[in-house]
């Protein structure tokens, strides 16, 4: 449903009334600039342009892939890399959010793009990737620190450090300047809306739990912190050359569980990279290895085998994998379609004016065709006061809505027991969810209930 509130702001953007959500509301509910703007030309070939922002997020999930073969040095491309690249995509999160729609395989290429530049001493190139990358995420000021960590431990010139510096900030600038005259803060509202509506009120997520979704998502997970654990133990000599890296992860952690922040899944994927670089120097440790007790092999290529020998591996893995993923994605369709495409029909067709209240606020506004009032309060202003106190009924009552729609989350029995409401508004319609939705290992029912005004209730 996020893909479609960044197809909103891009649409109203090419459309000319700006990067918002609604019309005239000046509230910047993305947390990604970059890939927003990226999504401007999607309107420009297409009507629908949805399939589309699919692909253009599979197309930068393969290049990470292909350049964190690259991130390695060309002794080791062979072994770490090929294994690098081969269990990162082991990982569920990296193979479902590469093809969202959303802006983490973005992400993911520029952090690897970064780091290579950085290494390979093109500073003014480096400044700029890391600049698009701050743009994209805003854990992407993570990986200036760390690419700064890295030059200053690498002993670079201070003139070297001085034009990446600058390089980021001059392609950052105009968007702090812009951000601030227009929605009166660098800031994201998205960015602060989620910080009380995942952490203080709906999760309340603490360092542990935050460490715990991090670094323990699943078996393949772990594994790949085991690895990386030891690779980066097997490498310490030489530790910096890889400290950009190491850094960033270490960083991207206390970020979460400093801040209490709540993970969703495609927070994940810049985690596992750093996992996977570790991982990939765990495999060339081995082929070293092996290689040093077999020396009547002679030049025979131990350590490029090792290599190849994980790729065909985690290939024979990928066969049950693959066929997982494309069951989890094909449930997260039909849900879209039997709920949220269908709540989108019923707000676009319904003849009376008037707005919309829904808390899956993309699908509804990009397909609805009405101004819509977010009730976590990502994109609507005035609505986090309530959130905060939970006082559930509070935004209902201040917007006084055409529509509103209850569905899984907070508050719903709560709106719904309300004296007040139950006096102005009456239920309408429910769309339930055809399938349940297969994901991380269970099945959840779902459904929305539609309640309009009691005054219109008769049409």
């Amino acid at each position: 449903d996020d893909t479609f509130i960044f197809l909103q702001y891009a649409r109203n953007l090419v459309d000319g009334d700006g990067p918002v959500f609604n019309p005239g509301e000046r509230v910047c509910g993305v947390t990604s600039p970059f890939w927003t703007a990226l999504l401007c030309p999607l309107f420009l070939v297409s009507d629908e342009p949805a399939q589309l922002t699919t692909l253009l997020s599979a197309l930068f999930g393969g290049a990470a892939l292909v350049l964190l073969v690259g991130l390695f040095p060309r002794s080791g491309r062979a072994t770490a890399g090929l294994a690098a690249a081969a269990l990162l995509l082991l990982s569920s999160p990296f193979r479902v959010w590469s093809i969202s729609g959303m802006e983490t395989s973005l992400f993911l290429f520029l952090i690897v793009l970064s780091l290579i530049l950085v290494r390979r001493r093109r500073f003014v190139g480096a400044g700029l990737a890391v600049g698009l990358c701050m743009l994209t995420r805003p854990e992407g000021y993570l990986l200036a620190v760390a690419c700064l960590i890295g030059l200053l431990v690498r002993k670079e010139r201070p003139s070297s450090v001085w034009k990446a510096a600058i390089t980021a900030i001059v392609v950052v600038a105009p968007w702090w300047v812009f951000s601030t005259g227009y929605f009166g803060s660098v800031i994201p509202h998205s960015l602060l809306a989620k910080r009380i509506v995942y952490s203080e009120v709906l999760f309340s997520t603490s360092a542990a739990t935050t460490l715990k979704v991090l670094l323990a998502s699943g078996p393949v997970s772990a594994l790949l912190t085991i690895l990386a654990i030891v690779g980066f133990a097997m490498f310490k000599d030489r530790i910096h050359r890889h400290i950009d890296i190491l850094a960033f992860g270490f960083l991207y952690l206390i970020f979460y569980m400093v801040g209490g922040t709540f993970i969703h899944d495609w927070y994940i994927p810049p985690v596992l990279l750093v996992q996977a670089y570790g991982a990939g120097l765990a495999i060339a440790a081995l082929g070293d290895r092996v290689a040093a007790r077999a020396p009547h092999m002679g030049a025979f290529p131990i350590r490029r085998l090792t290599g190849l020998g994980t790729v065909v591996v985690v290939c024979a893995m990928l066969v049950p994998l693959t066929s997982r993923t494309v069951d989890v994605l094909d449930a997260k369709q039909q849900y879209l379609e039997s709920t949220l495409h269908q709540v989108a029909r019923f707000s676009r067709e319904w003849p009376h004016g008037g707005s919309i209240l829904v808390n899956a606020i993309g699908c509804v506004g990009y397909y609805g065709d009405r101004h819509v009032i977010d009730s976590l309060g990502l994109v609507s202003p005035g609505v986090l006061p309530s959130f905060r106190r939970r006082a559930w009924v509070e935004p209902v009552r201040m917007f006084a809505p055409e529509i509103v729609v209850l569905g899984p989350t907070a508050g719903t029995a709560e709106i719904e027991g309300d004296v007040w409401f139950q006096a102005n508004y009456r239920e309408h319609a429910c769309f339930e969810a055809g399938p349940e939705l297969a994901c991380r290992g269970g099945t959840y029912a779902r459904s929305y209930r539609v309640f309009v005004r009691r005054n219109n209730a008769a049409t």
